[in-house]
């Protein structure tokens, strides 16, 4: 299972965070993703955008602290940034 699901229905561009164990929360491949889907969006015949989530205790979290605190440990201080 991927973490997000980004697809077009119809004239809808719709976009699932797929991380319900996580509360939903987002990685940077997540919002890279979504901001890629956007912007290809853009020249497209979309009228809108669909955002929803898996699972039913959190829509989304917000960004994911627990692999900004791995990172960090890691070394790798750019990801907080």
């Amino acid at each position: 299972m991927s973490d997000i699901d980004i697809r077009i229905e119809g004239r809808a561009g719709r976009i699932k965070l797929n991380r319900p164990d996580a509360l939903n929360a987002l990685t940077t491949e997540m919002t890279l993703a979504i901001e890629s889907a956007i912007d290809e969006w853009r020249d497209a015949d979309i009228d809108l955008v669909m955002i929803d989530a898996a699972g039913i205790w959190a829509f989304c979290s917000g960004g994911d602290i627990a692999d900004m605190y791995r990172s960090g440990q890691n070394g790798n201080l750019d990801y907080g940034r």
